[in-house]
């Protein structure tokens, strides 16, 4: 149970819970390739938090930290697991 969680810590960030940079390029390069031996289409979908910084400046940071977690959970419910 601590090996896995300590994975998981490792593997995920503490804030959001989406993937740390290192495990979600790895994944993807997984996922990419896959679907590139599967000849399947695949999207990669960035996103830029416009005004992010305004909201740190005049909020302070506990509501950005709320903001960041919101976007992750909403994305979470549209997108796929993977």
């Amino acid at each position: 149970e601590a090996l896995r969680r300590l994975d998981y810590a490792v593997r995920h960030d503490d804030l959001t819970g989406v993937l740390a940079r290192r495990a979600l390029l790895k994944q993807g390069a997984r996922l990419l390739a896959s679907h590139q031996h599967e000849s399947a289409g695949a999207a990669v979908l960035m996103l830029d938090v416009d005004h992010f910084k305004q909201v740190n400046d005049q909020h302070g940071h506990g509501a950005g930290d709320q903001l960041l977690i919101g976007i992750a959970q909403a994305m979470a419910r549209e997108l796929r697991p993977q």
